[in-house]
Parts: C-alpha cells; structure tokens; sequence
C-alpha cells in the first residue's frame, strides 16, 4: 500500500503501532534522528511521514545533549522540499508556540503520544493517504 518513513528516536517503543502498519500492508522505514530522516527523505519516495517533535539532530548530539525540537526542522525541509507528503505528528510536545508554528505550515493532525491506539493510527493514516471510503 503506502511507503511510511517514521522519524523516532526511541523506536524499541513503537513496536505496537508499527505492526497494525505492516499488517495492512504498508512499508515502515524508521529513521531515528534529523539526519536521517532528511537523508532517507532525498533517497526514497515516501507515501506519508510520521514523526516525533523531540528527537536528536543526529550530527552533534551526546546522550546529555538533545536539541529537543529537531523534528520541527523535519517538518520545516518537508514542507520546503516535499510538500505534497503528508505528515503526521506524534508526540509528547505540548508547546502552544511550535504547535502554532506547524500548523501555519500547514500539517493539522498532531496526536498525543502515548494515548492513541494502533486502530487509530491507521484510521489517521488511511484518511492521510485519502484511503478512506467517503
């Protein structure tokens, strides 16, 4: 069905949500840093982008030093260099400002990390990919 790239820095955790992916039929490619993601971004033709505000920007970081809100630079490239792939954010941030900020780029569905089930995901996925049946 559909090419996802997942940007997570903590993917051991995501397994539950992945599987009901895959088990429809999607690819899920996991990219765990800025840097990867926009490296996999330039190499792959991705149907849909989930992903993470807080994750490492994978150049210069040490364990003590995250750089806390690089998936909005994610979103930022995204919007910038693929804009018709359509993203959505998962995630914990809870900041009216960078939520602000996304939504005037334009991506609206931001879903809180931790309360979402795996059959909504793929209710979010199906409807981002327009594979719902309206």
């Amino acid at each position: 069905m559909a090419k996802i790239l997942w940007v997570e820095d903590e993917a051991n955790k995501i397994g539950g949500l992945i599987r009901p992916l895959i088990k429809n039929g999607h690819v899920v490619d996991i990219a765990q840093d800025k840097s990867e993601a926009i490296s996999m971004l330039k190499g792959t033709a991705y149907d849909l982008v989930i992903l993470d505000i807080i994750i490492p920007d994978g150049q210069n970081d040490t364990i003590e030093e995250i750089y806390p809100y690089e998936g909005l630079n994610v979103i930022i490239h995204i919007h910038d260099n693929y804009k018709s792939i359509p993203v959505i954010i998962l995630s914990v941030v809870n900041d009216s400002n960078v939520l602000r900020k996304i939504r005037n780029l334009g991506y609206n569905t931001i879903l809180s990390k931790g309360m979402l089930l795996p059959s909504q995901l793929l209710e979010y996925v199906a409807e981002s990919l327009g594979l719902n049946d309206d």
